[in-house]
């Protein structure tokens, strides 16, 4: 890429972002005390959006105010975020008000059948807990076309802040790991590890990693529906 279409394309990206946003809750508490949290976010859902690719419809589910729905948006075409909290989803339709993106306040373990083309479940500590997450793959997979992708990122603590615990940490964030893959495996026949850090992502699992990012895809046959025009 030339310098010239370099900054062409920086500026097109700034002006989606010129208009005044508003944040509320953690996420503004990210963006003023843990700013290198929102970028890791971020770069998750980035890849997220390169694994699902163009023209697609996107599930993100617990998307707060929305910043990584409407990059998804951008990216895959479509997208849809949902998520509890009312003020984030009151902040996330003030924010991003465009074709092609929308969002919805409720329970995504109330949600029936849907036909999305990728799911992205991006830093969700409650839906990530031991009691629910056999219930959120399984809704992930409930949510899918017979050949969508789903993207899961799970965060880890950097080992690099924990001094002489970093041994046992790197054996519970492996741990925590294996679990998610395990879920996975139940519902899909292919699983891909890969890990996240300071803007990187490589295969494989590293153990300074800030997040561990599952890729699921083709799912197993008890698990398969057909692909319908539309969602709920």
């Amino acid at each position: 890429m030339t310098s010239k279409a370099k900054r062409s394309h920086w500026l097109g990206g700034k002006g989606r972002v010129d208009a005044m946003l508003c944040f509320d809750g953690t996420f503004a508490d990210s963006l003023r005390h843990a700013p290198r949290e929102v970028l890791q976010r971020m770069t998750c859902y980035k890849f997220a959006a390169r694994m699902i690719g163009t023209h697609k419809r996107v599930l993100d589910i617990g998307c707060a105010e929305g910043l990584g729905t409407s990059l998804l948006a951008v990216e895959c075409g479509n997208a849809c975020g949902v998520d509890l909290d009312p003020r984030a989803i009151a902040s996330a339709r003030t924010n991003w008000r465009r074709a092609g993106i929308r969002f919805v306040c409720g329970d995504i373990f109330e949600r029936g059948r849907s036909a999305y083309d990728g799911v992205v479940c991006i830093d969700n500590g409650g839906l990530f807990s031991e009691r629910r997450l056999g219930r959120l793959i399984k809704v992930l997979a409930r949510s899918l076309t017979s050949d969508g992708v789903a993207v899961v990122g799970l965060p880890f603590i950097p080992l690099g802040q924990l001094g002489d615990r970093r041994k046992g940490v790197a054996s519970q964030a492996q741990s925590a790991g294996r679990c998610l893959e395990c879920e996975l495996l139940i519902h899909f026949q292919y699983v891909f590890l890969f890990s996240a850090w300071g803007g990187i992502v490589q295969p494989g699992f590293h153990p300074f990693a800030d997040y561990a990012i599952m890729v699921a895809c083709i799912k197993r046959a008890a698990e398969r529906c057909d692909k319908r025009n539309g969602t709920e």
